[in-house]
């Protein structure tokens, strides 16, 4: 390859194009999915906020339980 100076720098850029092109094609099939579909980007987005909040609650109340702080609110 490029190493031993065995392909010109426009056939190994080229190879490399072809490369990134393949490797982005699973990133680019998945966008195309998501903008087609907002409404299953709408749920991942709910799920990961109702799970966020189950963990910041879980954290929050260890935070308080270390710090001897027990008031309700």
């Amino acid at each position: 390859a490029c190493r031993s100076a065995a392909i010109g720098c426009i056939e190994c850029k080229r190879r490399l194009a072809a490369a990134i092109a393949e490797g982005m094609g699973t990133i680019h099939r998945r966008r195309d999915h998501f903008l087609s579909h907002p409404e299953e980007v709408r749920a991942i987005i709910e799920d990961g906020n109702i799970r966020a909040g189950r963990i910041a609650k879980a954290t929050l109340a260890e935070v308080r339980d270390a710090m001897k702080i027990h008031h309700e609110l």
